[in-house]
């Protein structure tokens, strides 16, 4: 959230990137935002 909050574009790529173990509909909202981080990112920075 430190990310987020900051705005440190790094470190929440590098989050997006980390293998976390998760359940079947949070792996599908991970792999949604992956794909649209860029719009995200540009949004909040």
């Amino acid at each position: 959230m430190a990310a987020i909050q900051n705005k440190d574009e790094k470190k929440i790529i590098h989050l997006l990137h980390s293998k976390q173990a998760v359940g079947k509909q949070m792996h599908q909202t991970v792999l949604t935002f992956k794909r649209n981080y860029t719009s995200v990112l540009y949004l909040w920075l």
